[in-house]
């Protein structure tokens, strides 16, 4: 168990945007600008916005509808460009709804045109989305060079769109290397990045990096250290809209009151986490989120809730192929089999855990 198993990042589009809770006049006008009768380069933009909304609000099968009709519009009026950054959010999209195949076709796409046009900000952008995915199939030495790739072109870089890229970079080094057990050294990285500001996404971001030193520093033992970070996560979430910045936030607050012994608050924020990743359907999340729950009953001795969680966490797992999650909660079963006397099934299980 643990919220350090997997962090999951949702990366900006290209652009800065709005929220999704903008005016309603403004939405409307998007879409009449979208689905006008002689579309044009506005409509694609206008569709690009559109999706940028649903992404903010962790919406991302509303983001994937969109991200389609913005690459087929850009292609029915040749609008290059348009198709160009169509191409990337959609393999953005992609990854956070863990399509992998199709979101390395887009990125892809979008890193070939990138290099052609010579457009380092796209390029710094794809290498980081690619990060993200290897990090999410547990690939975390992929991960890392690609972080590494988006942080080189940021770092040389004296555009000022690019050097504010590099909080997010930063954030996918640290998760990396946390993948990879460098925890110290993925705290340098996250509290880098914290030093920034004026950036798009920032409140996202930051909310983002003080869950992740706080996660880091609870795992090193350090709950003193780990508490101002987790409070300003907790504080800066309470009124930013987004479903999944909220989940994660809220299974951070249970990490750090289940380390450090405190399993009734501990247990309200994952339930809390639980419900945001079940009502936005986010099954990657649900299972973590599921994962966190059951194991935490283990340890509180309540073996039919624990058994309830850890399975259902575990064949969410295993369809999604999230292996720390399904190594987790099949450990899980097995302890709770034997806790119940069932050690035949507890057999089975320490056989599937191997």
């Amino acid at each position: 168990m643990g919220k350090m198993g997997g962090y999951i990042l949702l990366l900006c589009f290209l652009y800065p945007h709005n929220s999704f809770a903008q005016d309603k006049k403004q939405q409307d006008s998007l879409f009449n600008i979208a689905y006008k009768q002689h579309p044009d380069t506005n409509s694609v933009k206008a569709f690009q916005s559109i999706q940028r909304n649903f992404f903010n609000a962790g919406l991302f099968d509303s983001t994937y509808k969109y991200a389609q009709q913005s690459i087929a519009l850009a292609q029915k009026i040749n609008d290059t460009r348009g198709l160009v950054k169509s191409w990337y959010s959609m393999g953005l999209t992609c990854t956070n709804l863990f399509k992998y195949d199709s979101a390395e076709k887009y990125i892809l796409l979008a890193e070939n045109a990138a290099i052609q046009s010579k457009d380092s900000f796209l390029l710094a952008n794809c290498y980081n989305t690619l990060s993200m995915m290897e990090r999410y199939k547990a690939a975390y030495n992929s991960s890392l060079t690609y972080a590494f790739r988006s942080a080189a072109i940021a770092e040389k870089s004296a555009d000022s769109a690019l050097i504010k890229l590099l909080p997010k970079i930063y954030y996918n080094v640290y998760s990396a290397l946390i993948g990879e057990n460098q925890t110290e050294k993925a705290i340098s990285y996250a509290k880098k990045a914290l030093l920034f500001s004026n950036y798009p996404d920032e409140q996202r971001y930051r909310i983002l990096l003080y869950s992740a030193v706080s996660d880091a520093y609870i795992s090193l033992k350090q709950p003193a250290a780990a508490k101002p970070y987790m409070d300003s996560a907790v504080l800066l979430c309470k009124n930013f809209d987004n479903i999944v910045i909220k989940m994660l936030t809220s299974s951070s607050e249970g990490f750090y009151y289940d380390q450090t012994g405190n399993f009734e608050k501990a247990l309200k924020a994952y339930h809390l986490s639980y419900q945001y990743a079940d009502s936005n359907n986010n099954r990657y999340l649900k299972a973590e989120a599921a994962d966190n729950l059951a194991a935490i009953y283990f340890k509180i001795k309540k073996y039919t809730a624990a058994t309830r969680f850890a399975t259902e966490a575990n064949e969410l797992a295993l369809a999604l192929n999230h292996i720390k999650v399904a190594a987790n909660t099949f450990n899980t079963l097995k302890n709770t089999a034997a806790a119940n006397g069932d050690y035949k099934k507890a057999f089975y299980y320490a056989g599937q855990y191997k």
